[in-house]
């Protein structure tokens, strides 16, 4: 409940729960205040998380322990992260980010081919890929995020969040991700330039 009390130390103008979300401050392209959320109800001023040259140590301490012994300590270990949740957490950041700039370029639009490549990986055609029709329908309208938001609709306002999600699924639900079925981060783009041209 609350702010995290790091976040309202930066210029954001979010409050409650999502303050305490890692993307709230470091983004979904990781590159904080140098990226995406350079401006907008997302700004923090905070940096990002990608690029960084902290050790494996170094970033445990920094998501679990306080500010009073660990210069800008999250303090997640007191929120309710386990130490093995940590541990997956720190793995993520060191093995796992990639530099959306690849992928996205400087207008919001996926580097990749939407059709054939995206549509026949978004249809399972591809590789055995799982198909996203299944749960998403053929125009991606078949589930509504909330208040009329759809895949094409992530996708083209904020197509790091759908390159994230494409990579590794929307937690608690049973949403596969490229990672998992061993495809790669342009194919993931691929179906981000798909999703693009989808209403």
């Amino acid at each position: 409940t609350g702010d995290h009390p790091l976040y309202a130390t930066g210029a954001g103008v979010k409050t409650g729960s999502t303050t305490f979300r890692c993307k709230e401050c470091h983004g979904w392209d990781y590159k904080g205040a140098a990226g995406a959320y350079a401006g907008g109800s997302h700004f923090t001023g905070f940096p990002g998380i990608f690029g960084t040259v902290m050790t494996e140590p170094q970033l445990f301490d920094i998501i679990k322990n306080d500010p009073a012994t660990t210069v800008n300590g999250h303090d997640f270990g007191a929120y309710g992260m386990s130490d093995a949740d940590i541990d997956d957490l720190v793995a993520f950041i060191v093995n796992d980010l990639i530099d959306t700039d690849l992928y996205i370029d400087g207008l919001g639009a996926f580097i990749g081919t939407a059709a054939p490549d995206g549509q026949d990986l978004y249809n399972g055609v591809t590789n055995g890929a799982a198909s996203c029709t299944l749960c998403h329908g053929p125009t991606g309208q078949a589930i509504d995020f909330g208040g009329g938001t759809f895949v094409g609709t992530v996708a083209n306002a904020n197509p790091w969040e759908a390159l994230h999600k494409i990579r590794f699924g929307q937690p608690a639900t049973a949403m596969c991700s490229f990672v998992s079925l061993g495809l790669s981060d342009g194919q993931a783009a691929d179906v981000g330039s798909f999703a693009q041209t989808l209403p």
